[in-house]
């Protein structure tokens, strides 16, 4: 993915500290730190037909979906674990990001399979509910990576252990979309 290299690139230049996401194959001169594991949730309208009742893998493949893809492909991994099953499912829209992508949900009817975080923090926001994937869906692994250079910087590490510390904070369940929405101050 073009994104991740490009950052990769900031961290070898020292122009960045750390890249957070999801990095696979690293080379030696890179060191990654796991922040979290994450999961998918689907999320939807309540009122729309596939979310009224148990989500099935028939009722799954004959919604309408909504693909997040950064670079613009129409496919990921839901359709990768679709296809090893000789299914496939409907394509209507694919969005760069995931807010709009809710958004789009949140305006059509269709749905999409998103970050469990994302989908607790935001489901509520777009007056959407949630729903486990019908079928099994690979686990990701979202980390923070540093160039080698930095492997024994003090401030680094204070770093680092502030973003895990944030990341076991926000773990579904201890503090998602079920709690209250926070008051303006005034």
């Amino acid at each position: 993915m073009p994104r991740r290299g490009e950052a990769l690139a900031a961290l070898l230049s020292g122009e960045l500290d750390f890249a957070l996401g999801y990095y696979t194959d690293l080379d030696d001169r890179f060191e990654a730190t796991l922040l979290y594991e994450e999961d998918y949730l689907i999320v939807g309208r309540k009122d729309a037909a596939v979310m009224r009742q148990r989500l099935t893998l028939r009722r799954f493949l004959a919604a309408e979906h909504v693909l997040v893809s950064p670079v613009g492909e129409l496919s990921g991994v839901v359709d990768e674990a679709l296809a090893s099953q000789d299914e496939r499912r409907e394509v209507i829209a694919a969005m760069p990001l995931f807010l709009p992508a809710l958004a789009v949900v949140a305006a059509t009817g269709a749905i999409a399979t998103v970050p469990a975080r994302l989908a607790l923090a935001y489901a509520r926001r777009f007056d959407l509910v949630t729903a486990p994937p019908p079928l099994e869906l690979r686990r990701f692994t979202i980390s923070a990576v540093r160039h080698k250079r930095n492997a024994r910087s003090a401030m680094h590490d204070w770093l680092l252990d502030g973003m895990r510390e944030v990341c076991t904070a926000q773990a579904p369940g201890r503090n998602d979309a079920t709690m209250p929405a926070r008051r303006p101050r005034r």
